[in-house]
This record gives C-alpha cells, structure tokens and sequence, in this order.
C-alpha cells in the first residue's frame, strides 16, 4: 500500500498520514472506539484525502481553540 501511494506521487509524510488513518480506522471497529488525535496539519490532509468531514476538522480546531483553515 505504501509503495503504491508513492508510486502515485504522494509525499512520505501524506503517505504516513493515510497508512496511519487506515490503521486507526481498523483499530477503531476492532476495539470499538478508541480514538487518535491528529495534529492541525494532519487533521487538514486527512479532510484533503477524504478521510474525515470538513465539519470534523472544524469541530476538532474549534474544541482546541484554533481558527479555521477554510476562510
């Protein structure tokens, strides 16, 4: 899987991102609801590969106090 998003031209640190979101989602139905906090920037790539709501994102950096990416 790793070597096919690089193939596809991902950079290193999306490509960790997504194999780590794909891990956490396993984890997730596996253990029933154990969650991972994502960094700001982790949170905004995960939005920008489909992998979580851009209302997720915003509740997430509202709840942190931060502003949102999408203005």
């Amino acid at each position: 899987f790793r070597t096919q998003l690089l193939l596809m031209g991902y950079e290193i640190g999306d490509v960790d991102l997504l194999i780590r979101l794909e891990t956490e989602k396993k984890t997730q139905a596996e253990a029933g609801g154990k969650k991972e906090a994502l960094t700001q920037a982790e949170l905004i790539n995960a939005w920008r590969y489909g992998e979580v709501t851009e209302d997720y994102v915003r509740l997430e950096l509202s709840l942190r106090g931060l502003p949102e990416p999408f203005r």
